[in-house]
């Protein structure tokens, strides 16, 4: 998924009993919105999402400035789900550091889009 395919970039929550309000909020990483790809479908993405996140991960491909979709030192749970006509990639971690920094990562990475 390029840059130039992303619609919005949003954190992604996971909620847990607790709080003042009696859930809590814990956030897990990033909700990625992208547009259609003609004759993709949400199983084919995550597939080579995951495929690209291992092939990084095992030194085989060299990510881009910010990818979202690795994350050095750490795996991630990558997600895609229909939305409408879209996608939303959610791209998830337990570390809360490092939720933090896939956050940024994937707002950097969409802004590039911008910068072409």
């Amino acid at each position: 998924m390029s840059p130039a395919a992303i619609d919005s970039v949003e954190p992604a929550y996971s909620y847990s009993l607790g709080g003042p309000n009696g859930r809590e909020a814990h956030l897990r990483g990033a909700r990625i919105h992208v547009r259609p790809v003609a004759g993709l479908s949400r199983e084919s993405i995550a597939r080579s999402l995951e495929c690209h996140q291992a092939r990084v991960t095992l030194g085989l491909e060299k990510p881009r400035s910010g990818d979202p979709y690795a994350l050095p030192g750490g795996w991630l749970s990558i997600a895609v789900d229909s939305e409408g006509d879209a996608f939303v990639v959610v791209v998830q971690t337990n570390d809360h550091g490092d939720a933090n920094r896939l956050l940024e990562r994937a707002q950097l990475f969409a802004a590039a889009r911008d910068n072409k």
